[in-house]
């Protein structure tokens, strides 16, 4: 990768590129785990398991960026253009040869080998103005307009066309402070334009228009600092007509409330409640047919309606030298939850699952400490602590598909002149609490270390650096993801790199 980045009077510019190439990347074991090889033997189609790799998970990629702005005294404008290109596997059960050619294989039911040729065209136009109506007043505004398309190739052919066609705009005024409050309003307007073709388009074309406005107010007295937001938003989906499925068109109104309290030297207490409402998206309304890219076949329901939650935190963080702690703790209920239930049918080749809503529960807990041991002015030492958790359920008791584990590990970095040594160690625990015809997972751990070294040569200042990753060779499947059943995470590995900066 390279990137370049200069000026001249008021304009400033910059350009870059990234070109990445990777092979089927190594694991400790096998690809397919012993429940989808038992899921395979069951329905009568024996799988292979290739041991020491994933086939069909190589790729090669490259994106190329220039951007361009005016910056002046009050403020600035700019305009970027960006392009990705992406070749990629999607891997997934494997035939066994013997399979393939006998009696009966029927090949309009095989799904693996399949690959995504994905390109996508961005330009991004963003301005800022300073006093933009009065002194202390700031107005900011943001256009993006993103094309998207993507071919599934089975074989030698393209089996699927999606296409996306995105345009969005913000405009957001931090007005000037009326005695302590301070705040901003915004308009946020969302229009795209999605099609499909093809013998596995799951879902039909559709065009989707939001239009939102949305006011924050912080309110700073002695005491403590509120906050309290407000968002109000419209979205229609129109659908192709030769679908039959109906139009989407319903309002969603969010609020929240919440405040920041000093109680002692670096220490913060936050609270905060929110009343939300999140409109379904077009493939949560309208899919029916195969997903190669998760390798499931998918169902929505053109039913659903907005999901309504309420959540409730309160963090307690601490700053300062020494020791820094944060902790959050939270509580979200919804009355209709939109979520993927995976079933127990079969269809096409590939697991079912229809999406549906329900009243759901969440509540968890997130912690970081960082320790720091050695404050020197050439030697820095750090300890970092952290663990996350979240249990996601629905209201009748059963649990909710793809919730994470429990996660917890520590993190040691020094830093001495030039020199930097870091290792991070993270504990998975195993995930049991699992929906409905969804499959357990094993927990694991990762080990990773790095070393790296900054010099200064011939008017540039190079890093040289070494890092391993999954040094302990675990067999590792997260539990959030959907092709865990299929593709692990990388095994160990080590990378080096040199980037130089002039």
């Amino acid at each position: 990768m390279a990137r370049i980045d200069g000026g001249a009077g008021p304009l400033a510019w910059h350009v870059d590129f990234a070109d990445r190439s990777t092979e089927d990347f190594e694991i400790p074991d096998l690809a397919l785990s012993d429940a989808a090889m038992a899921a395979a033997a069951a329905a009568g189609e024996p799988a292979d398991n290739p041991r020491g790799s994933v086939p069909n998970s190589d790729s090669d990629s490259q994106t190329r960026a220039a951007g361009l702005s005016w910056v002046g005294d009050r403020g600035h404008l700019g305009v970027s253009v960006s392009r990705y290109d992406t070749n990629y596997g999607v891997p997934g059960p494997g035939e066994e040869e013997e399979e393939e050619e006998g009696p009966g294989h029927d090949a309009e039911h095989s799904h693996s080998g399949i690959r995504i040729d994905l390109e996508q065209e961005r330009i991004d136009v963003r301005g800022e103005l300073r006093d933009a109506l009065g002194q202390d007043s700031t107005a900011r505004v943001a256009f993006a307009s993103n094309d998207y398309l993507h071919h599934e190739l089975e074989g030698d052919g393209i089996g699927t066309v999606f296409a996306q066609e995105g345009r969005e705009g913000r405009i957001e005024l931090d007005h000037a402070p009326f005695g302590r409050w301070r705040g901003t309003l915004g308009l946020h307007l969302v229009d795209i334009d999605f099609s499909a073709a093809g013998a596995e388009a799951y879902v039909p074309p559709s065009n989707t228009r939001s239009f939102g406005v949305f006011v924050f107010e912080e309110l700073a007295l002695d005491v403590a600092t509120f906050e309290f937001g407000l968002r109000l938003e419209r979205q229609q989906i129109d659908v192709a007509a030769a679908s039959g499925f109906p139009a989407y068109d319903d309002d969603a109104a969010t609020f929240s409330i919440g405040a920041v309290i000093p109680f002692a030297k670096e220490w913060k207490l936050a609270a905060h409640a929110t009343r939300s409402e999140r409109h379904p998206q077009s493939s949560e309304l309208y899919a029916l047919g195969p997903h190669l890219a998760v390798q499931r076949f998918e169902i929505g329901d053109p039913g659903l309606g907005t999901e309504t939650g309420t959540t409730f935190d309160v963090s307690l963080r601490r700053g300062g030298h020494g020791v820094e702690l944060m902790a959050t703790a939270f509580y979200n209920r919804f009355d209709d939850y939109i979520f993927a239930a995976p079933t127990d049918q079969i269809e096409d080749g590939l697991p079912v699952a229809r999406f549906t809503q329900a009243g759901a529960e969440f509540y968890g807990l997130e912690t970081e400490a960082t320790v720091h041991l050695l404050e020197e002015e050439f030697d820095h030492l750090e300890l970092r602590l952290a663990a996350d958790y979240v249990r996601g359920k629905l209201r009748d008791g059963d649990n909710l598909p793809q919730m994470p584990p429990l996660r917890f590990g520590a993190e040691l970095h020094y830093d001495s002149g030039p020199w930097h040594l870091g290792g991070e160690i993270y504990r998975y625990e195993q995930q049991r609490d699992v929906a409905v015809n969804e499959i357990p997972t094993d927990g694991y751990t990762i080990l990773g270390l790095e070393i790296s070294h900054r010099t200064q040569w011939v008017g540039a200042e190079w890093l040289l650096y070494l890092r391993g990753t999954n040094l302990l060779d675990e067999e590792a499947r997260r539990h959030s993801s959907l092709l865990k059943e299929f593709m692990p995470l990388p095994g160990r590995a080590l990378v080096a790199g040199l980037r130089a900066e002039f």
